[in-house]
């Protein structure tokens, strides 16, 4: 998984030196409010109890719709390898890593979190709540953290399953342009999102997902492969 994880991360950069004056503050609120929503992906794992572990594999990519991101944009795909383990009926503990080239750094992504199925008996319908932690560090430029939490459902439309849900993302970074020169002590924020999701079966590498977390000034959409295990 490591030279593919390279490959696809040398797509999202986070190369700050042409933002200058007012570009630089909107730019850079617009970078961590994207990154922000691709670390807080959550995969579409089931409580099935036959299995226990999960492995997956996601690409997220922020689209931007802020004037800002007209020209000069930090942007790209995020690379995530995601794990889940069910601890209980309907609990799962999750945890993601990743790194990356960007330029010339090496970023490196760590998180944590849970999903938590509020109904143990219809598994499809049932509520479920996803909390999220993650972590961003390795380029000079930047420092992210971010919290997200995620409330969804899984409905049918046209009896297809479609998962619909709603969500909150809590970001907070630092930037650096060099070593003596550090913009703010730290720069805040919270995206609120809706979600739309949806799962294919069948294949047989896994679970093929695409979601969607839509917010007025950024859309975030991330493909990926899940696989559940004994």
């Amino acid at each position: 998984m490591t030279v593919p994880l390279f490959l696809w991360g040398q797509l999202h950069t986070f190369d700050l030196d042409d933002l200058t004056g007012t570009d630089f503050n909107s730019r850079v609120q617009m970078l961590m409010q994207g990154t922000g929503l691709s670390l807080g992906h959550h995969p579409l794992f089931s409580n099935d109890p036959s299995k226990r572990l999960r492995l997956g594999f996601s690409l997220s990519y922020p689209v931007y719709f802020q004037k800002a991101s007209s020209s000069g944009k930090p942007a790209g795909i995020v690379p995530l390898i995601d794990a889940g383990y069910l601890v209980t009926s309907n609990l799962i503990l999750t945890g993601k890593i990743s790194g990356f080239a960007s330029g010339e750094d090496v970023v490196q992504i760590t998180s944590y979190g849970g999903i938590l199925f509020i109904d143990r008996e219809n598994q499809e319908d049932a509520w479920v709540v996803n909390i999220n932690f993650a972590y961003l560090q390795g380029p000079r430029d930047i420092y992210l953290r971010s919290s997200d939490a995620l409330i969804r459902r899984q409905f049918h439309l046209f009896k297809m399953p479609i998962q619909l849900g709603f969500g909150t993302n809590l970001f907070s970074g630092r930037v650096t342009l060099d070593s003596d020169d550090t913009y703010g002590a730290r720069i805040t924020g919270q995206t609120n999102y809706l979600y739309i999701g949806e799962q294919i079966t069948g294949f047989p590498f896994g679970k093929l997902g695409l979601h969607c977390h839509m917010h007025p000034h950024t859309v975030n959409v991330t493909l990926d492969i899940v696989k559940e295990m004994k």
